[in-house]
């Protein structure tokens, strides 16, 4: 059995890289069970995240029945921006089981379209009551695009969230509703925010951001030795966010430049611990707790997508 599950927590996450495909092809030739989640990461939305194409050839080598699982209710009761978990209620079942009989019928597409269907969960909207004091802290991991003013900071504090640019705050409500405070949000959910910031980082310039950059943070720095272990090479090292590159410096790590173009992949592991694929070293970036992973991974992306280095279609996928 080929399991997938969607949305708020996913099972297991697939990395693609040699060594897992042939971990899953040994399994299932030994009758084994595969749980995975093709989105490939949590949800910071509330919607299903992109799933590759790649899924389906995947599947057809595997050979086993796929069963697609949908998991509802844990956006709201802990959304992956967040570290408080809300009372609320969240359920589980099982939406379709596909024989391997049934998509050798079906083409590519039609099978593609199967799984990313049979999975899609959106709860970026109201359909229940999620109980907390704290229910906007650490949204900043997620949002850095302000409606108003652009690329911004943002700062939360119990159930608000607050623009450090404008100073404008907004409310989370228990129904996760969205408000303004004194003004009107155009936002009635933070995955319609989450939509615009998207569209905001692909109506960037391709050259926008290069000379200076449009973030900068403080965070350790570590190497990842992949399947053994990591070591912290910096501390409060300065990392510069360009639209080409990412920059190094102090921190005990000197000083270092990673240019998008030599660099394979990004991803946000958890809620904010950010991976860089920088040819054959794996460095991982963990800043404090209200760090912003997510716009390195979008601005990869974007450059990626621009430069034509991904198969994916331009402004359709930005790393999630």
């Amino acid at each position: 059995m080929l399991r997938f599950a969607a949305a708020p927590v996913p099972i297991k996450k697939f990395t693609g890289d040699a060594r897992a495909v042939l971990t899953c092809v040994k399994i299932a030739s030994e009758g084994g069970t595969i749980a995975m989640a093709p989105e490939g990461n949590r949800t910071y939305s509330g919607r299903t995240c992109y799933i590759m194409r790649s899924v389906v050839p995947f599947v057809r080598k595997l050979k086993l029945p796929v069963l697609l699982y949908r998991i509802e209710g844990g956006y709201g009761v802990e959304p992956r921006w967040s570290s408080c978990v809300r009372k609320g209620s969240m359920h589980s079942y099982v939406f379709r089981v596909i024989e391997p009989e049934e998509y050798e019928q079906l083409s590519d597409d039609e099978l593609y379209t199967a799984i990313k269907e049979g999975l899609f969960v959106d709860e970026g909207k109201a359909e229940g009551l999620y109980i907390s004091g704290k229910k906007a802290e650490y949204i900043e991991r997620a949002a850095y695009v302000c409606p108003f003013c652009g690329l911004s900071v943002f700062e939360s504090e119990k159930n608000c969230v607050t623009c450090t640019k404008c100073g404008r705050t907004v409310e989370y409500g228990e129904d996760k509703r969205l408000s303004g405070k004194g003004f009107d949000f155009p936002f009635e959910f933070y995955g319609e925010w989450y939509d615009y910031q998207n569209s905001f980082v692909k109506g960037l310039a391709a050259d926008a951001y290069t000379a200076e950059p449009m973030f900068r943070d403080k965070a350790d720095l570590y190497r990842v030795n992949l399947y053994k272990n990591k070591e912290r090479t910096g501390r409060d090292v300065k990392i510069s966010l360009f639209s080409d590159r990412i920059e190094l410096s102090g921190g005990g790590a000197g000083a270092s430049v990673i240019p998008f173009s030599e660099v394979s992949a990004t991803t946000v592991l958890g809620r904010n611990k950010l991976n860089i694929y920088h040819g054959k070293n794996t460095l991982q970036i963990r800043g404090g707790k209200r760090f912003n992973a997510l716009k390195y991974v979008n601005m990869y992306y974007k450059y990626r997508s621009v430069n034509k280095k991904t198969g994916e279609e331009y402004g359709e996928f930005l790393g999630l």
